[in-house]
């Protein structure tokens, strides 16, 4: 991501992280927070352009996933949840892949209509949430 960020010095960055890291304060282009709360972290999400995570593996990837129910388009790979979506669900909600910097350009160079809460609202509801603790709960008993 640091490699994407100085290569697109046109593009203000949000980043936040759960660690402290100085590496990209000096950076003009950028506003970082570290270990902030969720009432600020959803407000980011809103008023992002898109969300982009670097992590070559994830197990559900809850970051993308607060993205996409705030609308924001995600640039990832396609690990976490994504890799369980078909190809036309992956396209609505934003860029899957492995070429993360081609992805930023055709963010912020085309035009695209996303709709990643539609798609997450399909397979994140409180009521199915609810169903899979309880059967998890119940395998274990």
């Amino acid at each position: 991501i640091k490699k994407i960020i100085d290569n697109n010095k046109n593009i203000f960055w949000i980043i936040v992280s759960k660690n402290h890291e100085d590496k990209l304060n000096n950076c003009k282009n950028i506003l970082q927070f570290n270990k902030i709360n969720q009432h600020l972290l959803s407000g980011l999400y809103n008023i992002a352009d898109f969300f982009i995570i670097g992590s070559p593996s994830e197990t559900q990837c809850l970051a993308a996933i607060e993205a996409c129910f705030c609308n924001t388009p995600i640039i990832m790979r396609n690990t976490g949840f994504v890799s369980n979506l078909n190809e036309e669900e992956k396209n609505k909600i934003g860029f899957i892949g492995e070429h993360l910097e081609e992805a930023v350009t055709k963010m912020v160079n085309e035009n695209h209509s996303f709709t990643p809460r539609e798609i997450v609202s399909k397979y994140f509801t409180i009521e199915m949430m609810i169903q899979k603790w309880k059967k998890l709960i119940d395998s274990i008993s």
